[in-house]
């Protein structure tokens, strides 16, 4: 085990990398994190992202990378929480730099480089008890409810904790989650794996990796340093302080929990959130999805309704995910534009620990939010996101189809280096196709583009490619 968590926090940072390589859209710079996400605004917010021709209007819930100017309509108020930490008015009626109020972290947080699966990557057959929560996360409580797929034919399931010494927990139950008791608390460093067996055979062992170096696919967590999870409560009781709307407080503390690897914590809080479109996670994954991950035997349950501000103090004491009971919120009072922030969000959560089909289902929930309130940013970058899951599992026509869909939005946006990015994927898929033709003509795009923002590096490695065709 113990080579595990030195090999999965190892390739973690090589997978975080690609990643960010591999998602330059909407101006995000591929060695540059993010600095910031607008978590409250009356309308849509003008935006330029380095490489955009013209500002463009974006919703709440967009991540700023570094180069990106706002410009806020004279009178509107938009608040920023920033990856340091603060959070920032942006003055109305006039230009601003993001970096102007949104330095860039002096340090990355250790919990969200580490714990990594491969991203969008990975099937789970619904005759087995797969992990559903917490899977590939770290967490900041220490009594942490754990839920697992329903197995059709099976009565009882047997779920078993086991750490690097051996098993620490064990619980027969009915119901598909369980409570762990802490009886015998768990230390953080430690990694920790869930399993469950069902009374019909079926077992969570049975999850396929989704890499060689996958050894416990989805079904392992840790506990946050605590030095790190000191760093998070005390952003949190900073924002109970501050007179952020209720929907905006729930982005915000999405974005601090994702930003430290909390991904259970974060998918807790947002399917609580934006309740009319997620339900109760355990409600969904225990009835059958369609190849789109889309529900075919009626909408989920919908969780009780409690109100935002009751849920600050239970991140104080230890978090959502991690907690002894899910927390949930009053949908009703969540912005239509927050809902599209909230599905994507919770798409690229679901990508993280490895649930594609979620994963899937929510990044098509963006788009179709996104068509309702205009918000062509954000269709184009949920198209983008959907795009890569099907890339990176193989589906090539979906994946051809999803880009060409976002080019399209790059296009009337418009967004440069967005449509060079999506272009290089393209070009890449039909390389590996063995279209060279077809790969030829999105690098020719791609190697125009980058002559025309002046980027001499990214024009010659686009010529390496070429010339490599």
């Amino acid at each position: 085990m113990k080579r595990y968590g030195a090999i999965a926090f190892g390739l973690s940072l090589l997978l975080v990398a690609a990643l960010d390589s591999d998602r330059r859209v909407l101006g995000i710079s591929p060695r540059l994190p993010h600095v910031g996400r607008i978590i409250e605004a009356a309308a849509p917010i003008p935006i330029k992202p380095a490489g955009a021709q013209n500002y463009y209007p974006v919703a709440v819930g967009t991540r700023l990378w570094p180069g990106t100017l706002i410009f806020p309509p004279e009178g509107m108020r938009v608040r920023i929480l920033c990856a340091a930490g603060n959070t920032w008015v942006v003055p109305s009626g006039v230009r601003s730099g993001v970096g102007n109020g949104c330095p860039p972290p002096r340090r990355k947080p250790m919990g969200g480089l580490g714990h990594t699966r491969g991203f969008c990557s990975g099937t789970q057959s619904a005759t087995i008890p797969y992990i559903i929560s917490p899977r590939s996360s770290f967490l900041i409580g220490d009594r942490p409810l754990f839920r697992w797929n329903a197995v059709e034919g099976a009565t009882e399931y047997e779920a078993i904790l086991r750490g690097e010494a051996g098993d620490i927990w064990r619980a027969t139950v009915t119901e598909t989650e369980a409570i762990y008791d802490g009886e015998r608390p768990l230390q953080p460093g430690s990694i920790y794996r869930l399993i469950v067996r069902a009374n019909n055979g079926a077992t969570s062992e049975a999850e396929e990796p989704s890499s060689q170096y996958d050894e416990t696919p989805g079904s392992s967590f840790r506990l946050l340093p605590e030095e790190e999870a000191e760093v998070v409560r005390s952003q949190v009781a900073q924002l109970a302080e501050t007179d952020l709307t209720e929907s905006g407080k729930i982005l915000a503390m999405a974005d601090i929990y994702t930003r430290f690897g909390l991904r259970a914590e974060a998918i807790a809080l947002l399917e609580a959130g934006a309740g009319d479109i997620a339900g109760d996670i355990a409600g969904v994954w225990s009835k059958p999805v369609d190849n789109n991950g889309i529900l075919q035997s009626g909408d989920p349950p919908r969780p009780p309704l409690k109100t935002p501000s009751a849920f600050l103090p239970l991140l104080l004491q230890g978090g959502v995910g991690g907690g002894s009971s899910a927390t949930t919120f009053d949908h009703t009072h969540i912005p239509e534009a927050l809902q599209m922030g909230s599905a994507l969000m919770l798409g690229n959560l679901y990508c993280q620990v490895g649930l594609t089909a979620m994963a899937e289902r929510y990044y098509s929930q963006a788009i179709e939010r996104a068509k309702v309130t205009g918000d062509l940013a954000g269709a184009t970058l949920a198209r983008t996101e959907l795009a890569n899951l099907y890339a990176i599992n193989g589906e090539t026509e979906k994946a051809i189809r999803s880009y060409q869909q976002a080019l399209e939005g790059y296009a009337r946006l418009p967004d440069l280096s967005g449509a060079i990015a999506t272009r290089i994927r393209l070009g890449n898929i039909y390389r590996d196709a063995g279209n060279k033709r077809e790969a030829r003509q999105q690098y020719e795009q791609a190697l125009e583009g980058y002559r025309r923002l002046a980027d001499f590096e990214g024009a010659r490695q686009m010529e390496e490619k070429i010339n490599a065709l």
